[in-house]
């Protein structure tokens, strides 16, 4: 398969998608038939409604100007697919887009599972970021959090929660606090919170009941970039 094979069944367009249908669970079945690639990278995720691809790339900048090898993966793209998927801001190599794109869509059919296109590109920057030997990986959130296909990583080092607004609400809910529990559901498997302090105070109730529940430090800030780091080391 060339790499034009590889993008024209990316973007096929999918079917709509249903709340009842999304679940970190198709991704996280097929992290262990590949034999879990995620296990021995650091972790970071990232939800929020707005500014999480900005804080994405500045946790990611500020691990790798200490000398770290970071994998970020990021949506939307601007020029090409690739930029979703960087390697200390190089993006994923043509040839290997095709090589994963291949053997994760055959580990698939194998156990009769179909893949959305957001969950072939996060496996798919999961194995090229265990390929390519990074230190810590960084995960930018698709939709909300407890459903999302980065949540199929059962330990994180941090998770943050940018900020909490309206947004997908035929998926995530129509209302602040039912939104807010969607990307509380980051905190699961995370050794630490951090969150954004200027947010909604229905947003910061809720939150502060599911790190209580989870007894999860959750650490409240203007500065996100420098606290997440921070507890990085």
């Amino acid at each position: 398969m060339c790499i034009r094979d590889s993008l024209r069944a990316l973007w096929t367009p999918p079917q709509p998608i249903m709340a009842s249908s999304l679940s970190p669970c198709n991704t996280a079945a097929i992290l262990s038939l590949l034999g879990h690639p995620e296990r021995g990278i650091g972790w970071v995720q990232v939800a929020g409604t707005n500014g999480k691809g900005s804080v994405v790339h500045k946790v990611a900048e500020g691990l790798s100007s200490s000398g770290h090898k970071v994998g970020v993966f990021t949506s939307p793209h601007i020029c090409t697919f690739r930029e979703r998927i960087q390697v200390n801001q190089e993006l994923i190599p043509v040839e290997r887009v095709t090589n994963l794109y291949t053997e994760i869509r055959a580990v698939a059919r194998d156990c009769g599972l179909t893949l959305s296109r957001f969950e072939m590109l996060t496996l798919m920057a999961i194995k090229h970021f265990q390929q390519s030997g990074v230190e810590y990986g960084v995960l930018e959130a698709g939709l909300g959090g407890r459903i999302d296909a980065t949540s199929a990583i059962e330990h994180k080092l941090v998770s943050i929660v940018s900020s909490v607004a309206l947004d997908h609400t035929h998926i995530l809910g129509h209302t602040i606090p039912q939104i807010a529990a969607e990307k509380a559901g980051v905190f699961k498997g995370a050794e630490c919170g951090v969150v954004g302090s200027s947010m909604h105070a229905d947003a910061q109730a809720v939150l502060h009941q599911v790190a209580a529940d989870l007894v999860f430090n959750v650490q409240w800030t203007h500065s996100m970039i420098r606290v997440a780091c921070r507890v990085l080391g």
